[in-house]
């Protein structure tokens, strides 16, 4: 293994797979304690099944380090461990590079050169104020557009469609009235859906996705458009979905957000590309995804294998609308289909060529909106269950009215496909290093 510039080797894991994990230090002049620092782990795409990671290695490495944070009343090392696929980074380059930066608090330094020929350092990360911002709906066509370019998870049908419009005066204009208006932030939303949760009928909507131009932080951006979007829809309640392989939810509790369920790590899997076929351009990007997904709505598989990647080429019979959706080839689904045993529903992916990967996981969130009715301290049949305390977590009354729902959304993630139900078994039925890694912590700790 080889770690740079973070972990030592007393806090290793022993695993037979290469693989780096290093600090990103924003450096604040107060001394370093006050730095933040981000914990980056780096996932080399696997060309063979020796190479790929197990099912929840991420996920226990995210848990291990905010066992620690909990343990040591938030005197982490790291603010956040950040778990980067190569893949991911070769698709989506900009927007990673632009979340990163972001998660430190900086702007992307570039030269531009003055009149006296001088050249000064400028940020091209724009911190913009949501309260200079208007909120408007936008149709679902530019709201598509934005996420696409500017969101690691792409675009997915909404109902509703937020966006927020920021007015800068065009310095090229002579006249004072000259602005430029420009979306800089979009939020989407399902339909309502009803859901009885303690008994009583509520209005329930999703937060499908949120995200801001990759060139500006909108300050405040999220809480002004789900403040219109409450105005207008007047829902009970609203959920969303925040990927963990960036961290935890602890952000979204600022604004109104618990925590109510944590999925396990959903496999899919990758084709590794011809070093030839990447561009060495900083700024460049794969033409397309490497990455396959198994489970979910609005896959989009292929008649063949060739096709998908021949992107526009003359066999290329199938047009994919969604590349982020990108399923398998059908005769490759049609032979996992026959056997439900893991080892040879593995060996014929790596046949074809590919290899499986896994996510941290997701968390699902809740914001309360209206329960003027709800009382959690006085609610005679719950208060027991509401104010139990466990020695890390208090049940919410967020917690409580997701756990007495109906209907409930999925707990685990299936397939009518029986190898890639397989492979969905396998993953979350793989035991957890986490009890291991903290009897190994702690030691380390009382020998030193």
């Amino acid at each position: 293994m080889k770690f740079v510039n973070g972990l030592t080797s007393n806090q290793a894991f022993v695993i037979n797979i290469d693989h780096i994990f290093i600090e990103l230090e924003k450096r604040n002049d107060v001394g370093r304690e006050n730095n933040t620092i981000i914990g980056l782990h780096l996932i080399s795409t696997p060309t063979r099944l020796e190479e790929c990671l197990p099912p929840k290695f991420q996920k226990d490495v995210t848990d291990y380090f905010n066992q620690i944070k909990e343990n040591s009343n938030n005197n982490k090392r790291y603010s956040k461990v950040i778990h980067l696929h190569q893949d991911i980074w070769n698709y989506k380059r900009k927007i990673v590079h632009h979340r990163l930066v972001a998660q430190l608090g900086l702007g992307l330094a570039t030269s531009s050169t003055e009149q006296d020929g001088q050249e000064k350092e400028r940020s091209t990360t724009r911190r913009i104020y949501a309260r200079k911002t208007k909120v408007r709906h936008i149709n679902a066509t530019a709201a598509m557009e934005f996420l696409d370019t500017n969101h690691l998870w792409g675009t997915t049908k909404a109902k509703h469609n937020y966006g927020l419009f920021f007015a800068e005066k065009n310095k090229n204009t002579n006249d004072g009235d000259g602005e430029e208006e420009e979306l800089v932030a979009v939020a989407t939303f399902s339909t309502r859906r009803k859901i009885i949760r303690m008994g009583k009928p509520h209005r329930s909507h999703e937060l499908l996705r949120f995200c801001s131009r990759r060139d500006s932080n909108v300050v405040g951006g999220i809480s002004k458009l789900i403040k219109a979007f409450v105005t207008n829809q007047t829902p009970d309640d609203i959920v969303t979905l925040i990927d963990r392989d960036w961290g935890d939810g602890s952000g979204w509790q600022s604004i109104g957000f618990d925590t109510v369920a944590t999925m396990d790590p959903i496999v899919m899997v990758v084709r590794p590309k011809n070093k030839s076929s990447h561009q060495d351009d900083e700024e460049s990007c794969c033409p397309e995804p490497e990455r396959r997904q198994l489970v979910g709505a609005g896959i989009q598989s292929t008649t063949n294998t060739s096709n998908i990647d021949n992107r526009g080429g003359k066999n290329n019979s199938t047009i994919i609308k969604n590349r982020d959706r990108m399923g398998l080839p059908i005769e490759l689904l049609q032979e996992l289909n026959s056997t439900d045993s893991t080892e040879a529903v593995l060996q014929k992916l790596s046949d074809y060529n590919y290899f499986p990967v896994y996510d941290t996981g997701v968390q699902r969130l809740m914001k309360l909106i209206s329960y003027d009715d709800f009382d959690a301290n006085k609610s005679n049949n719950n208060s027991t269950k509401m104010t139990t305390k466990t020695t890390t977590t208090t049940t919410t009354a967020a917690e409580l009215l997701w756990q007495n729902s109906q209907p409930t959304y999925a707990k685990e993630y299936y397939s009518s496909n029986v190898g890639i139900a397989a492979l969905l078994k396998n993953a979350s039925m793989t035991p957890s290093c986490l009890p291991l890694m903290m009897v190994s912590d702690c030691t380390t700790t009382e020998q030193k």
